[in-house]
């Protein structure tokens, strides 16, 4: 089955598929997975030399069973392989069980680095996985009791890795760091003092206001080389300037800066110019890095010269998360047209990836593909319950409801699982994964859908599922430092319901104890494998 993503040519690319790991079995030589992205500009220098470097595609289709995926179609590989970046070069067994990996190598090194471990591979020790502790959620959760210390935590060491010279977090790269922004712009919400009000307005402006974020076209760039915010590199994602939308309404809300409002009504700009198709409906998921193009710093210069290229490609919880963000931001700074289109997105979104029985697919080419990855349900989800508050359309509570259902019954086990196994997997890479990230957010979202249930009796199921997403977080938030911020998110989010749950009075058969509510018998929902 070979590969029809785009590649160098020489190397027979295959596909992320079991049948090409029982190639590499029958053959009994390791797999080359080489996980690139469209927008990344090493992924393209690493093409063009090493990979199209004749002594070392030579070895590759000898020794090799070589595998191509894009990070942003196959989020979940990318999330069990990478090596720190991109590109990433992993050599695996023909179990998809990890020998050893690389981020961009030269093709002199490239060169060395394969024919050492093809040479050695029948030697050597196969099977062992490289460890991902931070990645799997320890077992015995049912004991945890959600508190705000964490949160606490979290907002300490946000405010030491604070930077008081060039805002942000952190010295260089800087990247927007958009969850401890969040957290910061709650915090002063709940309080109101003056430090979590400087610390979110200096750092929006540092962001927006240098070279990280694109004057002519609009746009924020993916992350800044520099402290100061001056040199960035030039892709730009749906998701961040979505995400970036997103804190502008959080902050406008909060603080009433209207020059949040030309930032966000300048990303807008980009988003609709740029990456939105009027076909289907939706956006495009990025755009290329292209440094001679974008320091060109007029709209007349760049006129004559040709736009970096833009993948087409329709990435259903960036989608989602973009038609959340033109909501929320639309609402909060009074621009109805955002909430129309954004109400529109999430339509186009449900009408081109949903499917009654698979669920959410997460990239649409002309039909969906790729199915049960967790984020995908969490992001669309949570932007229906943006729509619901918004219209006050059952349909968008009845959407939400719906698929929090189902992701409890197919993810749902001690926390959720990022992905469902398919007969596509080979055996290295069908355990569970609990992601952190995915969890914090699973927990706002069902802690949110708890709230608007239809009985008292779902009510708590996704309430216990909330707790079970939020212990999976709280085990693992000291090694993720400040980036760990969404579980101080989903703490708050969490408590607040139940705070609200107990002054309003609590259906009947429903206990709460520590700011925990279970029924008195729990509900029996499947919680899958």
């Amino acid at each position: 089955m070979q590969s029809d993503i785009s590649a160098p040519r020489g190397i027979k690319w295959y596909q992320w598929h079991r049948d090409a790991f029982e190639l590499a079995e029958a053959r009994g030589v390791p797999v080359l997975l080489s996980i690139s992205a469209s927008w990344c500009h090493w992924c393209h220098v690493l093409d063009s030399e090493a990979f199209s470097d004749p002594e070392v595609v030579s070895v590759i289709n000898s020794d090799y069973v070589p595998i191509r995926v894009d990070t942003d179609v196959r989020p979940d590989v990318n999330a069990m392989y990478n090596m720190g970046g991109w590109p990433t070069v992993a050599l695996l067994d023909h179990d998809g069980r990890i020998l050893s990996g690389a981020t961009y190598l030269p093709a002199p090194r490239m060169l060395e680095w394969l024919q050492r471990t093809s040479s050695t591979y029948p030697l050597r020790t196969v099977g062992r996985e490289k460890p991902r502790p931070s990645r799997v959620a320890p077992r015995g959760l049912t004991d945890f009791t959600p508190n705000l210390k964490p949160r606490s935590d979290l907002l300490s060491w946000i405010e030491d890795a604070y930077d008081e010279t060039y805002g942000g977090f952190g010295t260089e790269p800087k990247f927007p760091m958009f969850d401890c922004l969040a957290l910061i712009a709650s915090e002063y919400d709940a309080t109101g003092e003056a430090r979590w009000r400087n610390m979110l307005l200096s750092t929006l402006a540092s962001m927006t206001g240098g070279g990280t974020y694109d004057r002519v076209e609009g746009g924020l760039f993916r992350y800044s080389t520099t402290r100061d915010w001056s040199v960035p590199h030039f892709e730009k994602m749906l998701l961040d300037n979505a995400l970036l939308l997103s804190i502008c309404g959080q902050a406008y809300r909060a603080t009433s800066e209207p020059w949040l409002v030309s930032v966000a009504e300048n990303t807008v700009s980009y988003m609709n110019n740029t990456l939105f198709m009027d076909i289907p409906g939706v956006f495009a998921g990025s755009q290329d890095a292209d440094d001679t193009y974008y320091r060109l710093q007029t709209p007349e210069l760049r006129a004559r010269s040709a736009s970096p290229r833009i993948d087409r490609r329709v990435y259903s919880d960036w989608n989602s998360i973009a038609g959340g963000a033109l909501i929320t931001c639309g609402a909060a700074m009074d621009k109805p047209a955002w909430v129309q289109h954004g109400l529109a997105v999430l339509r186009n979104i449900h009408d081109l990836c949903f499917d009654p029985v698979h669920g959410m697919g997460h990239v649409w080419e002309g039909e969906p593909g790729i199915w049960g990855l967790a984020h995908d349900l969490i992001a669309h989800g949570a932007a229906c319950l943006h729509a619901f508050d918004a219209t006050d359309e059952p349909m968008w509570k009845e959407r939400s409801l719906l698929l929090a259902s189902r992701i409890v019954s197919t993810h749902g086990n001690q926390g959720l699982v990022s992905r469902l196994p398919t007969p596509d997997d080979p055996p290295g890479f069908e355990r569970p994964v609990r992601d952190f990230h995915e969890n914090a957010y699973g927990a706002m979202w069902l802690t949110r859908a708890a709230q608007l249930a239809d009985s008292p009796h779902d009510a708590a199921a996704l309430r216990s599922s909330a707790l079970e997403c939020l212990a999976v977080c709280h085990r693992l938030y000291p090694r993720y430092g400040i980036h760990g911020a969404a579980y101080g998110l989903a703490l708050e989010r969490y408590l607040d319901a139940h705070a609200t749950a107990a002054e309003s009075g609590l259906p009947h058969g429903i206990q709460c104890e520590g700011g925990v509510c279970r029924p008195g018998d729990r509900p029996a929902y499947d919680h899958g494998p």
